[in-house]
Parts: structure tokens; C-alpha cells; sequence
């Protein structure tokens, strides 16, 4: 236990400096302490009374093995673990997973809004696979056959004969007539054949004549051949209708030659039968005269002015003659239609 010191006679600073240690012991020290724990505190005390600075260290500095309330050893705190969860999944793990699964949702949406403005066909069932360079070539020869076969039929049909029905016309429908020719003929070609037919036309000359077709009017460097597969239509259906395809009167492909190209025909070769074939039998033979009208360039400048022969126009292929024509030049519409 403590005991009161033995030197009365101890100089005034000392005592002062012994009762300033004493009260630090006291006011750290609480209840009874061990014999040894109270002599090793009491020499801390001193120790940090006369350090240089003159200022007092606290005990838990000095002894940081030591606990500051009651004198005893201080316990290091352990870090508490992490709580275990009780979830057989890992909470930060779902949150993950969702905004993967947001973020693949609108990188989506943003590639269907792109898909449709490009217009590209995200619904088909079936993808077809890059063909290989063997198929591309077979796929080319093929292509290429197909076009040579195209050919040599398109060549056949421009050799077939028809007939041409037509009248002239001069304000009043004549006599029905018509002419023989084949489908590669130019409207020259037939405009020539035509003036020779009635007495009397043979005088004029080809570019004094037009080809009037329902209210269209036909250049001369064009065939029969282009309207027939172009189907070139008006108000009242197809302008020629005849057939693009081979018929009876088509002349059979040339059987000498190569075998490369024994399907080519050639016109010198054609058979004797083709040219004996009647009108009767031909394309064309008993129909419509009434729908091509043949005329004199003086007799049309001299009447274009009149109903209906303003509403004749020369032909352009981009332009659209399936819709009746009721408007006159100067946009305003009529009240009758044309005989």
C-alpha cells in the first residue's frame, strides 16, 4: 500500500512536483492496484513530469500495454468479420446480372430502331450462307447459259411474221387494210409497205406519213419489236398485242453448225416452209383496223388544232397512257370524249 514519504524536509519544488505527480497517478488510478503496477505507474508519472518540455505525457503514451482507467493490460480490438449472409446468392452479384441484363435490352432496342431505318429484314427464318467460290462460278455459267438461250429465242421472235391491220385516215375512216411484216420491223419499214398498198399513197414519201396508235403517235425509228416486249399499254390495252414468245410462225433454230451454238438462229438459214406460211395463220390477221390510224404530217398541222386530234401526243416512254386523256392543252377539263 502506499505510504507517505520519508523526507520531510524535501525542498518546496520538489514537494510541489511530487503532489503534481501524485495527482496524475490519482486521477488515472481508481480502487486497489497490484504493488508492482503501482510503483511502474508512479515512475511513468515522474518520467513524464521531468521531460524536457516540461509538460506531462499521458500514461496510455507511455505505456500502451497498460489499460488508462483501471491500470490493467489493454486488449487489442479485433476487426469484426463481414455478417454472413443467409441468402444462397450474393446480393451484389443480382444487382450486376440486372444492369447487364438493362444494358443488353437497350443495346437492342437501339439496333431494331437502327435495322428498321435502314430498312434491313430482321424477321426472315433463313440466312443464306456465303456461297463458295465453286458455286459462284457454276452460278455464273449458268447465268451466262440462260442469257445465251434468252438470246437466240429473242432472235427467233424478231424473225416471226404478223399482220399489221390499219387504215388511213384523213378526218374519215377507209377501207381496212393491212401489211405483212416481221417483229423487228421499224414503223419506217411498215410506213413504206403501207403506202404501197393503196393506189395513189405511193407518191408520198415516208416522212410525210405518221403512225397514230389510239391518241399516241409513233416515232419512225422504233420497232414492233420494243412495244411487244416492253408491253407498252393505253387507255384501251396493250398498243401491238402480239406474243413475245415463240409461236407456229416463229422460224425453228438453225440445226448446222457447232454444238456451241447450234441454238442460234440465223436468217440464212431459214426454213422454206416459214416463208409459205398463209395470213390466215399469222398473228394479227382479222383484227381491229380502226385502232391504227395512218396520216399525213400536212393533214395533222392543218387540224391539231380540233377535238380530238389535240389530244394526239408523240410517244415517251416514261410517260403514262393507261388513264383516259380528258384535259385539253391548256389544262381544263372537257365534257365529251372522243369517237
Amino acid at each position: 500500500m502506499e505510504r507517505t514519504p520519508e523526507n520531510p524536509g524535501a525542498s518546496s519544488r520538489d514537494r510541489f512536483e511530487s503532489k503534481n505527480a501524485e495527482d496524475v497517478l490519482k486521477s488515472q488510478t481508481a480502487g486497489l492496484v497490484p504493488l508492482d503496477q503501482f510503483r511502474k505507474r508512479r515512475a511513468e508519472a515522474q518520467q513524464g513530469h521531468d521531460s524536457s518540455d516540461g509538460t506531462l505525457q499521458s500514461p496510455r503514451s507511455l505505456s500502451p500495454g497498460l489499460d488508462s482507467t483501471i491500470g490493467l493490460p489493454s486488449k487489442k480490438k479485433k476487426k469484426r468479420a463481414p455478417a454472413k449472409s443467409n441468402l444462397s446468392f450474393d446480393v451484389d452479384d443480382e444487382v450486376d446480372a440486372n444492369q447487364r441484363h438493362e444494358s443488353n435490352q437497350k443495346a437492342a432496342s437501339e439496333k431494331a430502331v437502327l435495322n428498321k431505318r435502314l430498312g434491313l429484314i430482321t424477321t426472315a427464318g433463313h440466312i443464306l450462307k456465303d456461297m463458295t467460290t465453286t458455286a459462284k462460278l457454276k452460278d455464273a455459267r449458268d447465268r451466262e447459259k440462260l442469257m445465251i438461250q434468252f438470246m437466240a429465242e429473242q432472235e427467233r421472235v424478231k424473225e416471226t411474221e404478223i399482220i399489221i391491220p390499219f387504215h388511213f385516215y384523213d378526218g374519215q375512216t377507209s377501207i381496212a387494210r393491212h401489211v405483212r411484216l416481221k417483229k423487228k420491223d421499224s414503223i419506217r419499214t411498215f410506213l413504206d409497205q403501207a403506202r404501197k398498198v393503196r393506189p395513189g399513197k405511193g407518191r408520198i414519201d415516208v416522212d410525210d406519213m405518221m403512225l397514230v396508235v389510239e391518241n399516241i403517235i409513233i416515232p419512225h425509228h422504233l420497232s414492233f419489236h420494243y412495244f411487244i416486249m416492253e408491253e407498252v399499254r393505253g387507255a384501251e390495252g396493250l398498243i401491238f398485242n402480239y406474243s413475245k414468245k415463240p409461236t407456229t410462225a416463229t422460224p425453228s433454230p438453225a440445226h448446222a453448225g457447232s454444238s456451241n451454238d447450234a441454238s442460234i438462229y440465223r436468217p440464212e438459214d431459214k426454213k422454206a416452209e416459214n416463208a409459205a406460211i398463209p395470213d390466215e395463220d399469222l398473228e394479227g390477221y382479222g383484227g381491229d383496223s380502226s385502232k391504227l390510224r395512218i396520216v399525213t404530217v400536212r393533214w395533222y398541222q392543218e387540224n391539231k388544232h380540233r377535238h380530238p386530234f389535240y389530244w394526239w401526243k408523240t410517244f415517251d416512254e416514261h410517260a403514262d397512257y393507261t388513264k383516259p386523256n380528258n384535259r385539253d392543252a391548256e389544262g381544263n377539263k372537257l365534257f365529251f370524249q372522243s369517237s
